[in-house]
This record gives structure tokens, C-alpha cells and sequence, in this order.
């Protein structure tokens, strides 16, 4: 079996977090989800791999997409790439699983992620998206309504807004790099 290796970083949101190997590479989790200890990288020499540096500079890249940008655009940018990483998820379940289109037609992100899990896809991918969901899921039903009770409230600043913002687009956008390096590499 080959093992392919990369290193997801999730940005440490004052969570002590925690590097898990999981079938190849590495997340953080918290330790509250048990983990106790850091693990080394295990990397075959012949095996393709994507470093946690690499990584980042291709997030830190694709963020660029987002620089001079009003926070509603970044927002829209946000949503849709997500609502594209969903269907590239679906397509995922019905190559690899044989998921039938019409049985997924109504599926939401979140669902779709449990099925992958229930599938047995990668932990590690898994964990990076069920972060993504809870993110996608503030900004489809609290971010733009926070956003006008902000902007009702005198003087308030949008720091905070625009902070779960960019916490949200940091995680989908890595999520779509992990997800096209397995896609390329087959390393699902």
C-alpha cells in the first residue's frame, strides 16, 4: 500500500492542539479528543508528499483571492467554493463508493461528510471537514445576521466578524488543496 504523507495546519485558535498521523498525514486536533502526545512524520522517500510549510504557502496564496475585497464579496467567494467542494465530495462518493447522483441530490455539506466518514475515508480528511461544516454553517445562518446587528449597533467594529471570516476561508481553502492533492495523488 502506498502511504502518501502531508501535514494539514489548522490554524491554533488558543485550542492546545495536538498532531495526529492518521493513514498518511497529519492533522491537529485538540486534545480533548484524547490526544496526548505529538507524533513524529513517518514519510516514505519515493511516496508523494505535501509538507505542512507547503501547505500553508498555498493557502497564504489562495487568500490573495480575497485581498481588497468588501467582506460580503468574501463572503460570496466563501460560500460559493464551499457549495463547489460539496459537489466535488458527492463526485467523490459516487466514483469511489458508488453513491447513485439522485440519492445525493438533497445532501447537505454535513451530510455528505458523515457518509464519507461512514464510508471509511480518511480520518484525517474527516476531521479537517467536520471543522470546515461547523464553519460553513455559521456563515450560511449567523454570519450576514451578526453582520447587520453589527452594523445597527453605533460604532461597533466588524474585528470579530471578519475574524470567524478568515478562520472559515483558512479551512476551506486548505480543505480544497487536501482535497485536489488526494484526488491527484489517489490517496483517499
Amino acid at each position: 500500500m502506498i502511504h502518501h504523507v502531508f501535514k494539514a495546519h489548522l490554524p491554533n485558535y488558543s485550542v492546545n492542539r495536538t498532531q495526529i498521523p492518521l493513514r498518511g498525514f497529519c492533522v491537529r486536533l485538540p486534545q480533548a479528543l484524547g490526544a496526548k502526545r505529538n507524533f513524529e512524520e513517518v514519510k516514505m522517500v519515493d511516496d508523494p508528499s505535501l509538507s505542512e510549510e507547503q501547505i500553508q504557502a498555498k493557502v497564504h496564496a489562495k487568500l490573495d483571492e480575497y485581498k481588497e475585497r468588501s467582506m460580503l464579496e468574501q463572503y460570496a467567494i466563501f460560500m460559493g467554493k464551499a457549495q463547489i467542494l460539496e459537489f466535488g465530495l458527492k463526485g467523490l462518493l459516487r466514483r469511489k463508493y458508488k453513491v447513485p447522483p439522485e440519492e445525493m441530490e438533497h445532501w447537505t455539506l454535513g451530510r455528505t461528510k458523515n457518509e464519507l466518514k461512514d464510508r471509511g475515508l480518511r480520518g484525517d480528511y474527516i476531521s479537517l471537514l467536520e471543522s470546515l461544516v461547523g464553519h460553513r454553517n455559521n456563515m450560511a445562518h449567523e454570519f450576514l445576521v451578526n453582520d447587520a446587528i453589527t452594523r445597527s449597533i453605533a460604532n461597533f467594529s466588524e474585528f470579530k466578524l471578519c475574524g470567524d471570516l478568515f478562520r472559515a476561508v483558512y479551512e476551506l481553502e486548505q480543505a480544497i488543496i487536501l482535497y485536489d492533492w488526494c484526488e491527484e495523488n489517489d490517496a483517499w
